[in-house]
């Protein structure tokens, strides 16, 4: 919880020596009659409170404000989301505008439909009424026209998707470090060669036979 300032306290102070002035005299203006003091010590009564509460409120420390990051990209992906979506909105647009075009190919206008993007602007400067239509009524006209506009702005708000996807900053891809090399096991030492030991000994064979025995370290 925030400190309380010196001007809270100030109004607090006030507030409690008011209540101590008024709570001996409550008495005297609750039978004497309401008088100009009793009055202004009732004002003061609510008025300082007030000012008490909006000085504790003003003493709140204000949350610190939170750490949006603005140097985050979205992914590579996202770009050609962006433009595929941007030319097939355009598509879209010009497709529906066609049916019109080719049902009304002698209305003032109606061939211009057939531009992509530009057309639809092309032919709202050229709607007007057939020499040859008696019936021609200025409420189609005007449906005509904000239906021409729609389409134009469809058009165009399409190409600009497009654009801005093909100008977007991504997020370079992350490239994994390339894994270690695997090592090989180190061979075990090898035990340093022995010396070839041989040594022939005498033995006896029988009561009077005479051998020889070879015995020898590996």
């Amino acid at each position: 919880m925030g400190e309380i300032d010196s001007g809270a306290l100030f109004f607090r102070s006030i507030d409690v020596v008011i209540h101590k002035m008024l709570a001996s005299g409550a008495h005297r203006c609750q039978t004497g009659g309401v008088t100009k003091t009793c009055r202004i010590g009732q004002i003061l009564l609510g008025v300082v409170p007030i000012l008490w509460v909006s000085s504790v409120a003003r003493a709140q420390p204000e949350p610190p404000p939170q750490h949006i990051p603005t140097d985050v990209h979205p992914p590579s992906p996202v770009r050609w989301k962006l433009v595929m979506g941007g030319l097939a909105t355009t598509a879209g647009f010009y497709a529906v505008a066609q049916p019109f075009s080719y049902a009304w190919p002698d209305s003032p206008g109606s061939r211009d439909l057939r531009i992509p993007v530009a057309g639809p602007w092309i032919s709202v400067t050229n709607i007007r009424c057939r020499d040859t239509d008696p019936d021609c009524s200025g409420f189609l006209l005007w449906m005509r026209g904000i239906f021409t506009v729609l389409d134009g702005l469809g058009q165009a708000g399409g190409l600009l998707i497009s654009l801005e996807g093909a100008l977007l900053e991504t997020a370079e891809p992350s490239v994994d470090p390339s894994p270690k090399p695997r090592q090989e096991p180190s061979p075990k030492d090898e035990p340093p060669p022995r010396n070839l030991f041989i040594g022939p000994t005498p033995m006896g064979v029988g009561d009077r036979g005479l051998g020889i025995s070879v015995s020898g370290a590996f």
